[in-house]
């Protein structure tokens, strides 16, 4: 539900609210008329819009919603393709998570450009529970509770386009930026033969300088030359107190790291004519290290991680508009990628010490009739480790990256039809799409994914409200999303359902 009404001449207010419930597909045969992988989530955001002159615009909103889920870690493989997914542990893993968003931007026109200031902050609580013996005995359960806290400020001055003369035309785009997170977790992990509590405060301080210049020299041509310097200082206290079976876990880990890169760009975009241009791309990109906590072990420190990416591609547009195509060719180098550690090696982050993603996008966007509009997109990536001889569990160069099928494909038909009713557009809407198979970690054998899904929509739409009908995986298709052995997180079955919007 979304309401918008003007206070005044200078003065706006919106306010939206949003719930969605969804009920579990997991049956849990030891946990009587509980379901798992359900979802219950409820929102609501406000937002005001203050304009007293044409140059000064200040945004407000502030936004609070909370999220309680039921999900267990993995079913078996043969229930999940039966169609009869269960869980069998004792209790249900699921959590609760709460989250307050506020943000503030001022953008003041000035003689040289926009002047723009954002603050943004985020508090989120997530309280979970999880099952870890997979069977009806309440043998071991693993609760945590993180508190984190996000403040961001950012300036950015974003310049007009200055003419050159006979150099053509410059803009350039300024700012500054810092962050601050600060988390909290805390953590208990009981079985039969010893408890691990652990708390751990992890803080992140980034400080960050951008910017760029876009020059066109001719009309058809323009180069954008850029960067970013990044600066992250982690620091990390954790503190571990183990009993029984655990005892050697107690322990403390102090430590603190700074990392700084700077992440340069350039790209040159060339209009060969209204409805057809090229471009080509280099840039950089860098994730700050840290220390990862983990299930059975001390923190693990791990390192930054640097990105090269080679791009060249196309738009063009034909038949007067009815048709545009998007289609590009990449290459993504890494240097000490970060990679998750499995679960039996203990968990937390690695580094690998290189890794290559290279492959093919190809988007569309069409409206071949009044009403219909048809939209999709196929792409094939190559990802590999090229150095990855230290992994935890052996030597995994030359393998492929987890969670990256080689290819993906979806395509979108939504047709509005042309006579309305009492002010409201019937439609229909089908949606398919489909993913290759793909490993959920670094090193596994086990394969998952190679799905294809059809969705349906049909409903009415209006100025003020809509409401629509749908049926999710139509053919009922059984898949999986991540496995590790003879378990796996299934994929959602058939699912019907009603959705209804009002604007006011």
């Amino acid at each position: 539900m979304v309401y918008n009404t003007p206070l005044s001449e200078t003065l706006a207010f919106r306010i939206a609210a949003y719930g969605a419930y969804e009920e579990g597909f997991v049956d849990a045969p030891f946990s009587p008329d509980t379901s798992s992988l359900g979802t219950d989530n409820l929102g609501a955001r406000v937002s005001l819009r203050f304009q007293p002159n044409d140059r000064l615009t200040v945004d407000a909103s502030i936004q609070y919603d909370d999220a309680s889920y039921d999900a267990p870690l993995f079913v078996s493989r043969a229930s999940n393709a039966a169609g009869n997914p269960f869980v069998g542990n004792n209790v249900i893993p699921g959590g609760d998570v709460t989250r307050t968003n506020a943000f503030f931007e001022v953008a003041y026109e000035t003689g040289i450009g926009t002047l723009t200031s954002t603050t943004g902050y985020l508090e989120s609580d997530l309280e979970s529970i999880e099952d870890f013996d997979f069977s009806p005995a309440d043998i071991s359960t693993i609760g945590r509770d993180n508190i984190q806290d996000t403040f961001s400020q950012e300036f950015r001055l974003e310049s007009r386009e200055f003419d050159l003369g006979g150099a053509g035309t410059l803009a350039f785009n300024v700012g500054a930026n810092y962050s601050q997170t600060d988390s909290r977790t805390v953590a208990d992990f009981i079985t039969v033969t010893g408890t691990a509590f652990s708390v751990t405060a992890l803080d992140v301080e980034n400080y960050g300088v951008f910017g760029d210049v876009r020059w066109r020299p001719v009309e058809p041509l323009e180069v954008t030359v850029g960067g970013r310097y990044s600066s992250d200082d982690v620091n990390v206290n954790s503190s571990i107190l183990g009993t029984g079976g655990f005892a050697l876990l107690t322990s403390t880990f102090i430590a603190q790291s700074t990392f700084s890169e700077f992440t340069p760009n350039i790209s040159v975009l060339y209009d060969w004519t209204d409805s057809f241009s090229t471009y080509a791309t280099y840039s950089t990109g860098y994730k700050p290290g840290g220390f990862s906590g983990r299930l059975f072990a001390p923190v693990l420190p791990f390192d930054d991680e640097f990105a090269e990416n080679y791009e060249i591609g196309l738009r063009a547009d034909a038949f007067d508009g009815a048709l545009s195509i998007n289609a590009s060719m990449f290459s993504l180098n890494y240097n000490d990628i970060q990679v998750p550690i499995p679960a039996a090696a203990g968990g937390g982050v690695g580094n690998a010490a290189g890794a290559l993603s290279e492959g093919l996008e190809l988007s569309f966007i069409s409206n071949p009739i009044s009403g219909l509009t048809v939209q999709g997109g196929i792409a094939y990536t190559n990802s590999r480790f090229t150095d990855f001889a230290n992994s935890t569990v052996g030597n995994l160069t030359g393998t492929r990256l987890p969670n990256a099928p080689r290819r993906t494909f979806n395509i979108t038909a939504d047709y509005e039809f042309q006579n309305t009713f009492n002010g409201f557009t019937p439609f229909v809407r089908g949606e398919f799409s489909g993913t290759s198979s793909f490993t959920s970690s670094a090193g596994d054998t086990v394969q998952v994914g190679d799905y294809n899904l059809l969705n349906l929509r049909t409903g009415l739409r209006g100025d003020r409200f809509d409401v629509s009908l749908f049926v999710e995986n139509l053919f009922d298709e059984r898949y999986e999303l991540e496995s590790t052995g003879p378990l796996v997180v299934p994929g959602k079955p058939r699912t019907f359902g009603v959705v209804a919007t009002a604007r006011f």
